[in-house]
């Protein structure tokens, strides 16, 4: 497994678990739009791009 620094080709997948992860906490309530995720990761990426991390496995990225 590969450990590395989330990059802008990443963000569509990591934008679809942040989906589902909003449907687990939120329910009904969830937002399940995919643009309202990825500015959310483009905001997190300009503020915290030190600790926006990801795995890769089979060159698969894993959650």
């Amino acid at each position: 497994m590969i450990i590395r620094q989330v990059e802008a080709r990443d963000w569509a997948e990591i934008a679809k678990w942040e989906r589902e992860f909003s449907k687990i906490s939120f329910g009904d309530e969830a937002i399940t739009d995919l643009t309202f995720h990825l500015n959310k990761l483009e905001k997190a990426m300009i503020r915290e791009r030190s600790g926006m991390n990801t795995a890769r496995s089979n060159y698969k990225i894993v959650r």
